[in-house]
């Protein structure tokens, strides 16, 4: 009786984990949105943000900010499963990786969350159209909320 049960227990986790894997990996395919290449160009500064899924549960992000030709700012970043949990990884060049864990994903706006972290504490990617792809920043900076927004425009292919 005993190993009946424990056998049942197993089991049952075992679907659990599973059923749980299968959402996160739906909720990454929901993700596609933020694929491709994004540019924006303003007062001499190009920033450019590029996103691909290197595989099904997981997507793969480089960010980068050029004056006159000149990397001022790049960033390695990625949304993936950890611990069957959708987090975005952000790795400024030079700095350790942050995580920060998916607390609310609608249709087409992403919001990632790590209250541990000095600033941001809160990520935030959002598109109001194909073409655009906007992200914010914000936290809590001497107990006043300070945001930073963001907007690219993507990069359209030649086929």
């Amino acid at each position: 009786m005993k190993k009946s049960l424990m056998y049942s227990q197993i089991a049952l986790i075992l679907i659990c984990l599973c059923a749980c894997n299968i959402q996160n990996k739906e909720a990454m395919n929901k993700m596609s949105w933020i694929e491709g290449e994004w540019i924006n160009e303003k007062d001499g500064e190009l920033s450019i943000e590029t996103w691909r899924f290197n595989n099904p549960a997981k997507l793969e992000g480089n960010g980068n900010i050029l004056i006159e030709g000149d990397t001022v700012f790049s960033e390695q970043m990625f949304i993936e499963i950890i611990d069957s949990e959708i987090t975005f990884t952000a790795i400024p060049s030079g700095k350790m990786a942050t995580r920060f864990k998916l607390v609310l994903q609608e249709e087409k706006r992403l919001e990632f969350e790590n209250l541990e972290h000095d600033f941001p504490q809160r990520i935030i990617y959002w598109q109001e159209n194909e073409n655009t792809l906007n992200a914010r920043i914000e936290g809590l900076v001497n107990e006043s909320v300070k945001s930073f927004d963001f907007s690219w425009n993507k990069v359209s292919v030649e086929k």
